[in-house]
């Protein structure tokens, strides 16, 4: 089983599930996830679309995540006005990743 297929299944399982609380009631012959269907294939390919778009998200805050950290270790082992910039920097990086992920 591919990882589009398993979120595709997990994505499937937890619409059924949540259907009924928003008052839709979902189509009896697709209420079960069958990967060769037109419903499965449909799934699987939206979600084959969207992972690579979603790692190359979470790689790029992952990456920032590790600047800011390298910035606060550099700026923990000196003593000098450098430590203070770093400290900056990594808290811009931090700010910037914050807005960046609710803006």
């Amino acid at each position: 089983m591919t990882e589009a297929e398993r979120l595709a299944r997990q994505f499937h399982h937890a619409y059924e599930s949540f259907a009924p609380n928003f008052g839709y009631e979902t189509r009896p012959e697709t209420r079960t996830f069958d990967p060769a269907s037109v419903n499965g294939r449909l799934m699987i390919a939206v979600c084959e679309a969207v992972m690579p778009a979603e790692l190359r998200r979470l790689a790029a805050e992952v990456e920032a995540l590790r600047d800011a950290l390298h910035c606060i270790s550099l700026a923990s082992q000196d003593s000098s006005s450098t430590r203070e910039g770093m400290g900056l920097y990594a808290r811009a990086k931090l700010a910037a990743m914050k807005e960046q992920k609710h803006g």
